[in-house]
């Protein structure tokens, strides 16, 4: 009977874990590990958006603050959603990015880099896309080229990929938003809610969708569109020593 029981116990954890992880979606963890988060979890992060690259308004209802490394799988999987929620819902939402470049893939430090030397001429989404479109060729050599069929001045970019300061940057990116708690890639941040892994459109859609009705409440209390994003992550938590404000 005690035997009995105990496989009962093991069986149940071993189910637990199953169940936690298809909630959480496949994600590459760094030394700090994934995120505690569940796609139900409401606990909201005040995660500034800086001078990170975006795409989409200012003034849209929903932001998504990803943290992405680009030689991470899972964050190749993870690109294909977001351009599926992007053509979904238009206007309503705008994506900015940090980089997290984990210690085991040997590229990805200095693809990120080569995304914010193409980010300096305009073109970090277009170097983005084809990061992930050819995960098997992040050397040098490839990255090079890839510049090249961008029309990037390739002065800049090679110098670019040298400076101290977009260094510092990627550092900084991960010393962020490792502290809140996304340590793993892809994770992801709506409306400063924390959601970890490369997960299906439906369950992006359901965060998404609660986040455009407090929106929408938001707007007809009179918040302008312009602070709507401040407004929603006011008061949430922030990375030890960060600012509060989140432009």
């Amino acid at each position: 009977m005690k035997g009995s029981s105990l496989v009962a116990v093991i069986v149940g954890a071993i189910l637990a874990s199953v169940v936690w992880q298809a909630a959480r979606g496949p994600v590459s963890r760094g030394p700090a590990g994934g995120a505690n988060s569940a796609i139900g979890d409401q606990t909201i992060y005040s995660v500034p958006v800086g001078a990170s690259p975006v795409s989409g308004s200012p003034t849209a209802k929903v932001t998504i603050i990803e943290a992405t490394d680009f030689q991470c799988p899972y964050c190749s999987k993870a690109n294909t959603t977001i351009h599926q929620l992007q053509r979904a819902y238009g206007g309503d939402v705008r994506l900015a990015v940090k980089m997290n470049p984990l210690s085991f893939h040997k590229f990805a430090p200095l693809a990120a880099q080569a995304a914010l030397a193409a980010h300096e001429q305009g073109k970090y989404f277009e170097m983005h896309d084809k990061l992930f479109d050819n995960q098997q060729s992040l050397g040098r050599e490839s990255l090079e080229k890839y510049a090249q069929e961008l029309g990037l001045d390739m002065e800049r970019f090679r110098a670019a990929l040298e400076r101290q300061d977009v260094k510092d940057r990627i550092a900084a990116d991960q010393a962020l938003v490792t502290s809140l708690g996304a340590g793993g890639t892809p994770s992801f941040f709506i409306n400063g809610r924390l959601v970890v892994g490369a997960l299906p459109f439906e369950e992006f859609k359901k965060v998404i969708d609660e986040e455009l009705e407090k929106a929408n409440q938001a707007l007809a209390r009179g918040i302008a569109p312009e602070a709507l994003y401040q407004e929603l992550v006011k008061g949430g938590k922030t990375a030890p020593g960060a600012r509060t404000s989140t432009p």
